[in-house]
C-alpha cells in the first residue's frame, strides 16, 4: 500500500475487501470462506516476486491476484509458471 502504486493499491484493496466479504456473506468460494492475505510490496516487482514466493509456498494460498502496474507481472508469471498458478493479473499484487 505504499510506493508509486500506493493511491491505486488502496482502491483496489478496498474493492478486494469488499468482494471477500460479499463472497462470504453468500457461503464463500467452493464451500470455504474467503480469507484475504495482503502484503505491500512496495511498488516493487523484487518484492512483489518474493511475496509471491512466499504465499503459493509457505502460505499455501489456492488464488493468488494481482500484478499491478503492468511491469510486475513480467516478474511474477515465471513464479505463477513455476507453481501452476492462476492469477487475474490486477489489483496492487493482493494474494488471495
Amino acid at each position: 500500500m505504499t510506493g508509486i502504486a500506493s493511491e491505486q493499491g488502496k482502491w483496489v484493496k478496498a474493492g478486494y475487501e469488499w468482494w471477500a466479504e460479499d463472497v462470504n456473506s453468500r457461503g464463500g468460494l467452493l464451500g470455504r470462506p474467503v480469507k484475504l492475505i495482503i502484503y505491500d510490496d512496495e511498488s516493487s516487482a523484487e518484492k512483489a516476486v518474493t511475496y509471491y514466493e512466499r504465499t503459493i509456498s509457505v502460505d499455501k494460498v489456492d488464488l493468488v491476484s494481482g500484478g499491478y502496474p503492468g511491469p510486475s507481472n513480467v516478474a511474477l508469471m515465471p513464479v505463477m509458471e513455476k507453481y501452476k498458478k492462476v492469477s487475474s493479473a490486477r489489483g496492487p499484487r493482493e494474494i488471495l
